[in-house]
């Protein structure tokens, strides 16, 4: 549907299974392009803002790793509400901006409509490429390349149909600072649900080396055939050793 129309927040509520009774008469705008379908508390031009913004997200992806077209992708359901209510549905108070839940099937995104600079849009557009990536590439690919791609991709910058990535991400040239550098050899064996990252201080060391370590590969050409190669190997079943 390309043109927006007013609908109820009760729908946002459950898809994301939090208890949103006192906002069930609110009113939202829905915008749906190719297959993202955005409501949005805010405006109809913002939610289809939103919309073309993640479209473009997911060419810039495709032409970077020059993914076949017509491939599959799974459908993104977005919610941008205000600052009380994307509080209320998280129940916790925290700076982030956005926020998702990616998995093989299906993305939701929410997104706080009070943030529209900075890295307001950094969780969605990190979860959005962590889904193409999973929709597009074998699961045989290692943990660290998925968080640094989406890392990386994160940081982009869209205005109108013009797409930039490889900016420096100040968070994470500042945590590598100063922070607690985790040898390489370990960093390429990490696993998502490694019970090291349950540790704050690991996470954001893991986050930030694999970051650095796709920005060289990726951005700045460092190794980068023979990490493809090592990838093409992961990806027909080889073992990492």
């Amino acid at each position: 549907m390309n043109s927006p129309r007013l609908v109820n927040v009760l729908l946002a509520a459950l898809v994301i299974s939090t208890p949103l009774a006192s906002m069930a008469a609110d009113q939202y705008w829905e915008y749906n392009y190719r297959g993202v379908d955005v409501l949005s508390s805010y405006s109809a031009k913002y939610a289809e803002d939103i919309a073309l913004k993640l479209h473009r997200l997911d060419l810039a992806i495709t032409k970077f790793l020059t993914i076949k077209p017509g491939i599959w992708r799974a459908p993104t359901s977005v919610y941008a509400v205000s600052r009380g209510t994307f509080q209320q549905v998280r129940s916790i108070k925290q700076e982030e901006m956005s926020e998702y839940l990616s998995t093989p099937f299906a993305n939701t995104i929410l997104i706080d409509t009070s943030q529209t600079s900075g890295k307001w849009l950094f969780s969605a557009y990190y979860g959005y490429t962590g889904s193409i990536l999973v929709s597009a590439f074998s699961y045989r690919y290692p943990d660290w390349f998925l968080r640094g791609l989406s890392e990386l991709f994160g940081a982009s910058e869209i205005r109108g149909r013009d797409v930039t990535i490889g900016g420096v991400d100040q968070d994470r040239a500042s945590w590598l600072y100063q922070g607690f550098p985790i040898p390489v050899k370990t960093l390429l064996r990490i696993r998502a649900n490694d019970p090291q990252l349950l540790d704050a201080q690991v996470q954001a060391s893991y986050s930030a080396e694999c970051w650095l370590l796709v920005h060289l590969i990726m951005i700045e050409g460092r190794y980068r055939p023979q990490f493809m190669h090592y990838l093409e190997l992961l990806d027909q079943g080889k073992e990492e050793s």
